[in-house]
């Protein structure tokens, strides 16, 4: 099989962290170290002053403490790290949440929201029918999605088959913190991926809040990977993860965030987290088995001419485009969309390359017009689509028109998918073998590439064989015996049968004559 080019592909995992890691319980060197004793007295008589409203709130129905309201110190020193006091700790999370809710709202409300849509998917989603399902996923679909995080926040599970019950019963709940079934190796890659995501962070969060809401995403993703051991983290999960965190605890309920990814490693991630990436690596070659069907030319200018590998859309398949689009809001259009699609596509896992099809084939004409033909200048083309999208709404349309072109045949996209990675894989291979040949020929013609081949390549067979002949030579010519065998004997026993009784009449008629 042919070997795909290696590129300097784009990355799955965010870069750009200030952040430094520490081999003991420390998680982050962060902001949080940074705080000066006047922030910390400041933060103290803030407490104070709140303490007995902030107690109030938290009492449920039965008179008792919520589950979710405070902390114990030994949580948040594991939160924290173990680098700050509990007394402290507890002075530092009243500062933190008093704003984070209410920025990670506004970066997806919208400027004018729709009173009437915001109404019909209230309604939509405090159902458990099957007809208000219905109406959710036309809604999350249709123009502008959800609006809102605080309707995306039970919209979203309600669209990943969560039921009401459930959602109104554990929205509250605490994310679970064990994390026995998650290996060192694992945690430590997790925490190098949420710190490199900074740049996807909502603006206005003071270090503080942004090193709190780091610790709640690793937190979330080991939480999660701990209930799923079969489940194998990939970079670019952490990505998925941030966004419905983002949502979820925009209105404090952010194990919603939890059960959603705990349901969608069972359902539509299920293929791109196993332990190898061999599945995932034949599911993106659906790409270009809908390119085929859908533009020919388009299919032959990227696959044939340019060879170009499917590799520039791992990114926008395994994030769902979060980490390709430019700002959030976008990111949350997506979200809205893909899971309000998850009755149009069957398995649901292939939504994201039907959109990425579609986003490849909206511009074809760009794309044939690229006169290169190599890789890398196709891949650099391709790379670059999601972010320049004037508007997200004729794409999403687009890619719900190719969904319903193909229900029911996707499985013979996926047979088409792996014809089309083995075509690759022959046309690297004659790539590789006239590349070669060229090279060759380039440095020194044929009687060069035969020496090359016989004192570099094999310099170890030509050195035997000259010793052994040499040996044979001097036993021909003084008489000693050197082997028991005389020279011809032992090429003998390397001639087919077949041929062996024309060589004895050769040899024998042969006058061998040393020196």
């Amino acid at each position: 099989m042919g070997s795909e080019p290696d590129l300097n592909d784009q990355t799955i995992s965010r870069e750009g962290s200030f952040f430094s890691f520490d081999s003991g319980n420390s998680v982050y060197v962060t902001a949080r170290e940074l705080l000066t004793e006047d922030r910390k007295s400041m933060m103290k008589d803030k407490k104070e002053s709140s303490l007995s409203s902030s107690i109030a709130s938290t009492i449920d129905s039965s008179g008792t403490l919520g589950e979710s309201s405070l902390q114990t110190d030994s949580e948040y020193q594991e939160d924290f790290g173990g680098n700050i006091s509990p007394e402290f700790a507890n002075d530092f999370d009243f500062e933190l949440k008093e704003d984070v809710s209410k920025i990670c709202n506004d970066i997806a409300e919208a400027i004018q929201p729709d009173v009437k849509k915001k109404a019909q998917i209230s309604l939509a989603v405090a159902s458990d029918s099957a007809a208000s399902l219905k109406e959710l996923r036309k809604l999350a679909i249709s123009d502008g999605g959800l609006l809102s995080n605080i309707l995306r926040k039970r919209s979203w599970a309600a669209l990943l088959g969560i039921s009401k019950n459930e959602i109104e019963s554990l929205e509250n709940t605490r994310i679970p913190t064990s994390g026995r079934n998650v290996t060192r190796e694992i945690k430590n890659l997790v925490n190098m991926d949420v710190a490199r995501v900074l740049k996807r962070f909502p603006p206005g969060l003071s270090d503080p809040q942004q090193d709190q809401l780091q610790s709640h995403l690793s937190k979330l993703i080991i939480s999660v990977l701990d209930k799923n051991p079969d489940a194998y983290y990939y970079q670019g999960f952490h990505d998925i993860s941030l966004t419905f965190l983002l949502v979820c605890i925009s209105h404090g309920a952010p194990y919603l965030a939890y059960l959603c990814l705990d349901k969608m490693i069972e359902t539509c991630m299920a293929p791109y987290m196993e332990k190898t990436m061999e599945t995932t690596h034949d599911l993106i070659h659906v790409l270009f088995a809908i390119i085929e069907q859908e533009d020919v030319d388009l299919f032959n200018k990227i696959v044939k001419d340019c060879k170009c590998p499917a590799a520039f859309c791992l990114p926008w398949i395994l994030t769902w485009f979060s980490h390709t689009l430019p700002n959030d809001n976008d990111v949350f259009r997506v979200y809205d969309f893909i899971l309000g699609c998850m009755d149009q596509v069957s398995p649901s896992y292939l939504i994201p390359i039907f959109i990425s099809a579609s986003l490849v084939v909206r511009n074809s004409s760009k794309l044939k017009a690229i006169r290169e033909t190599d890789i890398a200048t196709m891949h650099h083309a391709l790379s670059l689509l999601p972010s320049q999208q004037d508007s997200l709404e004729p794409w999403l349309r687009d890619s719900l028109k190719l969904m319903k072109s193909y229900k029911g045949k996707e499985m013979q996209l996926v047979g088409r998918a792996v014809h089309i990675k083995e075509l690759q894989n022959q046309l690297w291979d004659a790539d590789n073998r006239t590349n070669r040949i060229s090279s060759s020929a380039n440095r020194g013609g044929a009687l060069a590439f035969l020496g090359r081949f016989i004192f570099v390549k094999h310099k170890w067979y030509t050195i035997a064989i000259v010793v052994i002949g040499t040996a044979y030579l001097i036993q021909a010519k003084y008489g000693q015996s050197i082997f028991q065998t005389s020279f011809f004997e032992l090429i003998e026993k390397f001639i087919p049968e077949s041929l062996r009784a024309i060589y004895r009449s050769v040899v024998e008629n042969v006058e061998f004559q040393a020196f």
